[in-house]
């Protein structure tokens, strides 16, 4: 295995050709919502008349980096012609200095992550140009390493990807697990609360950057919110006891239900689990401690993100760019609930498929966290910085 110093330009050319949502015939955009963190597969998109302002040309087999907030680790590899976010860089790589197939791999490894959060400037949203990009350099193995190690991380994606089908077909079998109750009760989710504090049904806190720290409290952020899971990320953040005090914050308690106000998609809710730690949310998020003698907080959350549930909160939305719902409009939206035995039990057996569910995405999680570090080692081998 040899090894060569490059700079970055030599390995790929930042595509800045522009298009006009409205004067397009591509019908595929690609913003940084719909990349995925370690994720090469883009698995989601939009259409160019859900936006407006001009975008970035993309051909099949061009990289998507998010160059804001690179410690969110977003980039995809195009399968089609598209438009891609401002936000984005669009990169392709230079075929006669590396393989394409092996680049966004590189661009995977805690080697080249590291040092794009590195060379990012601004503190609010941290941004790479790449003017700065363009000549940071990198030690980058022969052809024939670039192959093997391209051949290898792919095998690990078919496993991730094979993983990830059993995901959808579990998430299927859940939304279609509803069955008909008797003697339903017409409540709405405010009348869900316990009525024994005033904090039962009420929104996160605002928390500005001036008041994050580097432990303390956790923060759960609407990315968190996931429909029916909690999702851990690795961008946490935390506040400290005394901000908790001087803010007047209120505590997130595992068992409680977080109801995300804003898109996509508004409405969605998830039970809090026991992350070890004293926690609280986001303003964007508004908390339900149920009244756990009348009503179990799986079922509801269930309720919470079926799909005729999430159209409803769609409808009682307002916002231009980004669809939110008031609490206020929320706490008055119903839902039919049955009694309590019947809740409980039917939170039994979805509890089967969230457990299969949860085995699954933990196998995710390894084979990623594997994959990062075996680019990772294969490619060090020859950096010198």
């Amino acid at each position: 295995m040899s090894f060569s110093e490059m700079r970055f330009d030599q390995l790929a050319d930042c595509i800045t050709t522009k298009v006009k949502p409205q004067e397009t015939n591509i019908n595929v955009y690609y913003g940084l919502e719909h990349l995925e963190a370690d994720s090469l597969k883009i698995r989601n998109s939009g259409a160019p008349s859900d936006v407006i302002g001009e975008k970035i040309h993309a051909l099949p087999g061009d990289i998507i980096f998010g160059k804001r907030r690179a410690y969110q680790r977003k980039l995809g590899v195009t399968d089609c012609e598209c438009i891609a976010s401002a936000h984005s860089m669009v990169l392709r790589a230079k075929a006669e200095t590396v393989l394409p197939e092996f680049l966004p791999y590189f661009m995977q490894s805690d080697l080249f992550m590291e040092r794009a959060i590195m060379i990012s400037e601004g503190s609010l949203s941290p941004t790479i140009k790449w003017k700065t990009l363009a000549k940071e350099k990198f030690m980058i193995p022969d052809k024939d390493t670039q192959r093997k190690i391209a051949e290898l991380m792919r095998a690990f994606d078919e496993s991730v990807e094979a993983h990830c089908n059993t995901v959808l077909a579990l998430r299927a079998i859940y939304s279609s697990s509803r069955i008909a109750f008797t003697d339903c009760t017409t409540v709405t989710i405010k009348d869900l609360a316990r009525p024994d504090t005033d904090k039962s049904f009420i929104d996160g806190d605002w928390i500005e950057a001036e008041y994050l720290s580097k432990k303390g409290i956790r923060l759960i952020q609407t990315g968190n919110i996931g429909i029916n899971e909690f999702i851990d990320k690795n961008d946490q953040k935390w506040i400290s006891e005394a901000t908790f005090d001087l803010l007047r914050c209120t505590e997130v308690e595992p068992g409680d239900i977080l109801i995300c106000r804003l898109a996509d998609p508004v409405g969605r809710a998830c039970v809090i689990p026991d992350l070890g730690t004293k926690m609280i949310t986001a303003v964007d998020c508004t908390i339900l401690k149920i009244d756990k003698s009348k009503y179990d907080a799986d079922f509801i959350a269930y309720l919470l993100n079926t799909d005729e549930w999430l159209a409803l909160c769609k409808r009682f939305s307002r916002g231009s760019t980004r669809q939110r719902i008031t609490r206020s409009a929320l706490g008055d939206l119903t839902i039919q609930v049955p009694s309590i035995d019947e809740q409980r039990a039917f939170a039994k057996k979805i509890a089967i498929i969230k457990d299969a569910l949860l085995a699954e995405q933990a196998a995710i999680e390894k084979i990623k966290a594997l994959k990062k570090e075996t680019i990772t080692k294969l490619i060090s081998g020859g950096d010198t910085q």
